[in-house]
């Protein structure tokens, strides 16, 4: 009797929710396969991402060519010889992708999975994801993609192939799962996904009670936020909003959790400011993050583009009075007004509004961090995302 095997890829360069989704996904439905094999380039799957599986995976690394990882590897060269080599990878996309569809063919033939488990950031983003959903297609085994961020849409220059590979696709894909309803739609409306073929499995979060905490001292309020320190995160944002914040209420404190490519920077700035006594910059997190939230009076998210952050679903989770953008899937989770608050993206001044009326407002601080545990609990735990996997998968 053959042994039942789940075969999942993905090409990825970021530690982040891509990688914990993907572990969900196969926690969700590893008690049906005998055997959970994940490839990837290598370095694509990370130590913390090993650690949270619940059963034993054989990892291997695949060998693929594609422009992103060519790039990743001469990420420190000069922006404009770094744009030339973008530039030729568009002309030579058509070949790897051709390349990597014939890689991936023995790899496939040679583990005999029952299924193919894809895991895409965005889409188109990694080639590698495609070409491995055509493999799987050309060898008759079903093939499942789950893509976690807004697509692009397609490029002027390139729109009939694009077109062509989406057409592919689709066709190669029994199914899509993604994480927000704004996903499913972006993917309908700009690269011509039917409907009927989407699958929206939301993050879920394991379902534990945060620390207890006391968050009721007027003359010290800590607003929070954890993310990659990253420009598009929002993060100058933040810091610009809070220096007006703290000028009319010397009492306040910013804490921003992370580490990112703009982290030197945000640390020049907040000295330039005169904020060091005021803004605290710990760095990377990697230990139990109920703790932190658990000092926040004021979670606030910033970000300038997402797809369906974990990072709100934590806050949520831990009873925090949030203060987000509304991008991406984010107003799914959270309701203007009732489990926090939301406001444009871009824009210190909706920043100081939004910390403004929670900072002078105790009560509705602590109504919408009621209600955002108590939404987080009916709509975002581990065990509603699982039960929806295992549907699919």
């Amino acid at each position: 009797m053959s042994v039942k095997k789940l075969f999942v890829f993905t090409e990825n360069y970021e530690q982040g929710g891509g990688n914990r989704y993907l572990v969900d996904l196969v926690n969700s439905v590893s008690f049906k396969f005998e055997e959970i094999l994940v490839f990837s380039n290598k370095k694509g799957i990370f130590h913390t991402d090993l650690s949270r599986f619940n059963r034993e995976v054989n990892l291997a690394t695949l060998f693929f060519i594609t422009s992103s990882l060519i790039l990743n590897k001469f990420k420190h060269l000069n922006s404009r010889l770094l744009n030339f080599y973008k530039i030729l990878f568009n002309f030579l996309d058509p070949i790897l992708l051709a390349l990597n569809v014939i890689f991936f063919l023995l790899p496939l033939i040679r583990s005999k999975p029952n299924k193919v488990l894809v895991c895409n950031g965005g889409y188109p983003a990694s080639r590698a994801c495609l070409a491995m959903v055509i493999s799987s297609k050309i060898l008759c085994i079903p093939v499942v993609m789950s893509i976690v961020s807004a697509p692009l849409q397609r490029r002027a220059f390139a729109f009939y192939y694009e077109k062509i590979i989406d057409l592919l696709i689709w066709n190669c894909v029994s199914k899509v799962i993604v994480n927000a309803n704004f996903i499913a739609d972006q993917l309908v409306k700009l690269r011509g996904l039917a409907e009927v073929k989407i699958s929206v499995v939301y993050n879920g979060l394991e379902n534990i009670k945060p620390p207890i905490f006391l968050k009721k001292n007027q003359k010290k309020l800590v607003i929070g936020c954890i993310a990659r320190v990253d420009k598009e995160k929002g993060v100058f944002y933040l810091l610009h909003a809070f220096n007006v914040l703290v000028s009319r209420n010397p009492f306040l404190k910013l804490v921003i959790i992370g580490s990112g490519s703009a982290f030197n920077q945000l640390s020049t700035k907040v000295d330039s400011l005169g904020l060091t006594d005021k803004v605290s910059l710990p760095g990377h997190y990697s230990g139990d993050i109920t703790l932190p939230l658990s000092n926040f009076d004021i979670y606030v998210f910033p970000s300038l583009w997402e797809g369906f952050p974990y990072s709100i679903l934590e806050a949520m989770r831990s009873g925090c009075a949030i203060v987000s953008t509304n991008v991406g899937g984010i107003p799914e989770a959270i309701t203007n007004g009732v489990d926090g608050i939301l406001i444009e993206p871009a824009s210190s001044a909706d920043l100081v509004l939004g910390l403004t009326r929670l900072i002078e407002d105790c009560e509705l601080r602590y109504k919408l961090s009621s209600n955002a545990r108590k939404k987080f609990q009916e709509n975002f735990t581990l065990n509603q995302m699982a039960s929806a996997v295992r549907k699919i998968l």
